[in-house]
């Protein structure tokens, strides 16, 4: 007994082809889209690497640690002071212990795209007079 083709068991076959054609979609998007995330997540911690902040506001602690940097409280001891642009800042300090104050919003700006900046167009005072420090350290 043969089964007699109808538009409705053509319609039939049509949805269980799109099934399997969209779960197989969904199966492959996801898991590229796991890995993707699992990648990301373990570069995060890589985008403060190697660097140290001094900054009198500590709300940023968590975020850079959480990327890989330290926030520490000793001047003398960082690669970067983070400031506000509208921040009034100890020129003399800085200037004293020859830093190079950022933007803060440089913090903001790797984090949002997973990715160390160069910090050349963050920078609001250089007074280290190292320009390898600018130009080698950071390139985008």
């Amino acid at each position: 007994m043969s089964v007699k083709r109808t538009k409705q068991n053509d319609e039939d076959e049509e949805l269980l082809h799109l099934t399997k054609l969209l779960s197989q979609i969904h199966k492959e998007y996801f898991s590229t889209s796991e890995n993707s995330i699992i990648e990301i997540l373990k570069n995060k911690k890589k985008i403060f690497t190697g660097i140290s902040f001094y900054a009198s506001n500590t709300t940023f602690k968590k975020k850079i640690e959480d990327y890989g940097g330290v926030l520490t409280d000793d001047i003398t001891k960082c690669t970067y002071v983070l400031t506000h642009k509208t921040n009034k800042v100890n020129i003399n300090t800085y200037e004293l212990y020859k830093s190079v104050v950022l933007d803060e919003v440089y913090i903001f700006e790797c984090i949002y795209r997973l990715k160390k900046l160069n910090v050349e167009n963050y920078i609001l005072y250089d007074f280290s007079g190292d320009e390898k420090l600018i130009s080698e350290l950071f390139i985008e």
